[in-house]
């Protein structure tokens, strides 16, 4: 491959849009040994304007692997980068589709103990070189390589160490620097060589969408539940009796909005989290007040989500509130057709087009789902018959604290028009057994609903109502 090629592939952008930090860019020049006498000064300049410098070199025969090794090694650091990933790069559309269905990358499912270094001196280069010869005092018979570096920690791998040869190769690291300021030196046996993801996207109680950059993979989630919390003031995020943040939850948000709850005490890697996810991190519902702050920030968000939707179907979807500043109480009426229950026991639903619902924002909200009333006649199977209350999906198990609003109102609607309902654990048997019906399901589609598939996720209803990771925020 030669520069040209190098540059039409798209590899140049991505290399230095990726590798934009000098500790991890020198990682990646370190394991193709690149000349350091041919390096460019990194300060003062773009990381494009230097990434290009670099390949110049590399054009020039500087390197033995040349461009493909470069992008090899860059591929060992962000194996989820599916530019960086020869094994896709090289292929046909058909067998990249199959390739994109592998869990993990293989590269990464290697036996091995990963080093971390942190509080290290800068220069890499050295640092890497005296490792190297104290792995041999140690007899460690494998290569030591360099994973990644942040601008904390420096990890390298050992492939074939034994406990003993690692803890031994950890002292003399230790001991090589002034004794009143050693460096931090960690051995972990994850199951995988550590890697970094390029971006994760965690969101906050507020909706707050925060960016986090260049994340090692085997970072517990409470250390990124830390970092998040780290991001608010002390007098937000709701607070225990002695005074210590409430305990925090995190969902791993899927692409139809669904959410899987993830394990604080496990890795990102075991939690099974992706380059590019959306985390959504919010404290734990408890019994208990609820920060005035916090809950003034979610009624004043909510509020402006439910005037966004509103002013997006004007005619259709109306909007009364029971105050100007932090409403607390909603009646949303909109049009459309919809089921009203049979006037006889005999007969068919009866079609309405005219649908009001009642939305009440709890003492306890953002933890707990608002609660939803039906207030016009309604015929659905996930409504009540009786008290009319609504339980579906994101308003029951499936609510998380920061759940848009204009997501909520669009679910209503959606709800009453039957473009979203669930015959698996009914509130309306009647209803559910109606809409399983084929003179139910002709119905339905006969007002522009949708035809039932048996493949719905089942819910349930319980009526019991600082920082050392690269982070920015961009709401």
């Amino acid at each position: 491959m030669n520069l040209q090629q190098f540059k039409d592939i798209g590899f140049l952008e991505e290399i230095a849009r990726v590798f934009d930090e000098e500790e991890n860019t020198r990682v990646l020049l370190e394991n193709i040994n690149f000349p350091a006498e041919h390096i460019p000064n990194y300060q003062g300049k773009t990381s494009i304007s230097f990434w290009r410098e670099i390949c110049r070199e590399i054009d020039k025969g500087r390197t033995s692997g040349g461009f493909e090794a470069l992008v090899q090694n860059a591929s060992k650091q962000y194996p989820y980068n599916e530019l960086f990933d020869t094994r896709k790069t090289q292929f046909s559309s058909a067998d990249r589709i199959n390739k994109e269905k592998e869990s993990f990358p293989k590269i990464n499912k290697q036996t091995g103990i990963n080093l971390i270094i942190s509080g290290y001196q800068p220069n890499i280069s050295e640092l890497f070189y005296k490792i190297k010869s104290f792995s041999r005092l140690c007899e460690i018979p494998g290569p030591v390589e360099l994973s990644f570096a942040t601008s904390t920690t420096l990890t390298l791998f050992l492939t074939n160490s034994t406990n003993q040869q690692a803890l031994c190769l950890r002292e003399m690291i230790i001991n090589e620097y002034n004794q009143d300021n050693p460096p931090k030196v960690i051995l972990g046996d994850f199951g995988f060589r550590d890697y970094l993801f390029d971006q994760l996207f965690i969101e906050g109680p507020d909706q707050g969408r925060f960016l986090f950059r260049n994340i090692p993979a085997s970072t517990r989630l409470l250390k990124i539940v830390e970092a998040l919390i780290s991001q608010y003031n002390d007098d937000f995020w709701p607070q225990e009796e002695n005074a210590s943040p409430r305990a925090a939850v995190a969902d791993k948000i899927q692409n139809d909005n669904s959410s899987d709850r993830l394990d604080s005490e496990k890795n990102l890697h075991d939690n099974k989290v992706r380059d590019g996810d959306t985390i959504q991190i919010s404290p734990e519902s408890v019994a208990g007040s609820i920060s005035p702050i916090f809950r003034d920030e979610a009624l004043s968000r909510v509020k402006s989500q439910v005037l966004s939707y509103a002013k997006c179907f004007s005619e259709t979807f109306l909007v009364r509130a029971n105050a100007v500043q932090f409403p607390t109480e909603y009646l949303f009426t909109f049009f459309g057709q919809g089921f009203a229950p049979p006037l006889n026991k005999n007969e068919t639903p009866r079609i309405i087009n005219k649908h009001e619902v009642f939305v009440i924002l709890s003492s306890t909200f953002p933890m707990n789902a608002p609660f939803v009333l039906w207030q016009s006649p309604v015929y659905h199977p996930n409504i009540h018959p009786e008290n009319n209350q609504l339980c579906l999906g994101e308003l029951s198990e499936g609510y998380r604290p920061g759940l848009d609003f204009r997501h909520i109102c669009q679910l209503l609607v959606d709800i009453a028009f039957y473009k979203n309902y669930n015959l698996d654990n009914p509130f309306n048997i009647q209803a559910a057994e109606w809409a399983k019906s084929k003179t139910g399901q002709n119905q339905i589609v006969s007002i522009g609903g949708h035809v039932y598939k048996n493949n719905s996720i089942p819910i349930s209803c319980n009526t019991q109502i600082r920082s050392k990771f690269r982070v920015k925020r961009f709401d």
